[in-house]
């Protein structure tokens, strides 16, 4: 639960970094991302710096969802797609082997008692169905490998439904973002890469609660 708060709490600074200067200097950042764009080598700058960020994931609080969103508005829907799923498949691979490394004191510490227990519930309901189900969840998304490779679960059953699964997130954020570069702002993406995500934290709490008193 501290973790979620931690996710709400970021998510509203991000708002007020992001949104309110865009409402008031809408025109202005515009230009300022499209001067950004036409700079050599600065799709190359951007790509790295976003899938970087989504590779940390694993150990900070970013907001992958808005990242991912920001990947298709910067890179446009294919490239920024790609770049996405990479990040984050990266993130997977780095979360699993460091559980795996460290074990299971660690990772209680990292992801949290309230995320282990719930996990083990989805776990016994839905097997390795919950790496799936979690992938577009906030804090369970990074929980969930780390819950696997604590579990020593076989690495490429868990690469290969992870990188599914981030194929299918990356190209829907990727999209959004994509397509608030063409109507001309970012507003619409940061509300769906924020909402979206809030949303499914709240129903995978509710599930996780009712798994774990079955």
């Amino acid at each position: 639960m501290q973790s979620q708060n931690r996710w709400s709490v970021i998510a509203l600074i991000l708002f007020a970094i992001i949104v309110v200067p865009f409402m008031l200097f809408n025109e202005q950042s515009e230009q300022w991302v499209e001067s950004f764009l036409d700079k050599p080598h600065s799709g190359y700058m951007s790509a790295t710096v976003l899938a970087s960020l989504l590779v940390g994931d694993v150990f900070m609080p970013v907001p992958s969802s808005l990242v991912s969103a920001g990947c298709g508005y910067l890179l446009g829907k294919w490239v920024g797609s790609l770049v996405s799923w990479v990040g984050m498949t990266l993130g997977c691979i780095v979360g699993y082997a460091i559980a795996l490394a460290i074990g299971k004191p660690v990772v209680k510490k990292l992801v949290g008692d309230a995320e282990v227990e719930r996990l083990h519930a989805l776990g016994r309901r839905y097997g390795d169905w919950t790496l799936i189900i979690c992938r577009p969840i906030p804090v369970l998304a990074e929980a969930s490998v780390m819950v696997a490779g604590m579990g020593s679960a076989p690495w490429r059953r868990v690469l290969a439904l992870t990188a599914l699964s981030n194929a299918g997130i990356s190209l829907f954020y990727a999209w959004v973002g994509a397509h608030a570069m063409e109507i001309g702002s970012f507003l619409w993406a940061f509300v769906a890469a924020v909402l979206i995500p809030s949303i499914l934290m709240f129903l995978a709490n509710r599930l996780g609660r009712f798994e774990t008193l079955r």
